[in-house]
């Protein structure tokens, strides 16, 4: 009997901690969807269901260990970026991992 006990409380511990820690992710990939436009007059769409249009080119989109990831049609390498939101989630900046240049973004 005891070992049932502690069998259900490791369960219920892994699920509070599993559900906690994606709330985060899920969070953060709400805060993406929707129509940005770049400093540099740049337009791109992510849409819910991962897909996404970056400067009229096709591709998808994820969170992935906090970073975004955009994988773009018929490019050989995938973007990755760390982010920072700001302005009530209306605006972010993108730092590209690879370059380390930033560029900030607002909703439309």
């Amino acid at each position: 009997m005891k070992q049932h006990i502690m069998i259900l409380g490791v369960v219920a511990l892994l699920v509070c901690v599993g559900v906690s820690g994606c709330s985060s992710l899920t969070g953060d990939k709400n805060k993406f969807v929707g129509t940005w436009k770049a400093s540099t007059g740049a337009t791109s769409v992510l849409f819910s269901d991962g897909t996404c249009t970056v400067v009229g080119i096709s591709g998808t989109w994820r969170i992935k260990d906090n970073l975004l990831v955009i994988v773009l049609a018929n490019l050989p390498t995938q973007s990755t970026f760390s982010y920072v939101f700001s302005n009530g989630d209306k605006t972010v900046t993108l730092t590209d991992i690879g370059t380390g240049v930033s560029v900030f973004y607002t909703k439309q």
